[in-house]
Formats: structure tokens, sequence, C-alpha cells
């Protein structure tokens, strides 16, 4: 059997620095990405999910 697919992406514009943030990649599920943004400003905490129209699990896991 092969393995699942992630169905969740977060894309990066190459203009922002790549000092300035960094994947988080423990995450429990391939439907969730995140990346936490540091600056000036504090920390931010981006998600990105993948919301399955047959169920909201992954909601759950945030």
């Amino acid at each position: 059997p092969s393995e699942p697919a992630s169905r969740s992406l977060l894309l990066v514009n190459v203009a922002l620095d790549t000092n300035s943030y960094a994947p988080i990649t423990d995450l429990p599920s391939l439907d969730v990405t995140a990346m936490q943004l540091h600056g000036e400003y504090g920390k931010l905490t981006l998600f990105n999910i993948y919301n399955d129209c047959e169920h909201s699990d992954t909601l759950a896991l945030l």
C-alpha cells in the first residue's frame, strides 16, 4: 500500500527572509501544515488545514 498524500500546503513568497520563519514539522496529520514567523512584531503561527467534506476531524487536531 502507498503512503497517504498530504492535502495541505503553505507557499512562501521568496521576498520573505528565510531567517524570519520556520516550518512546524511535528504535526499529527498530513492534512495540516504550519509555520511560525518571528520578528520585531513577535511571533505569528500560521496553520493551513484540509477539512474533508465528510467530517471535520482535522479541526479537532488544532
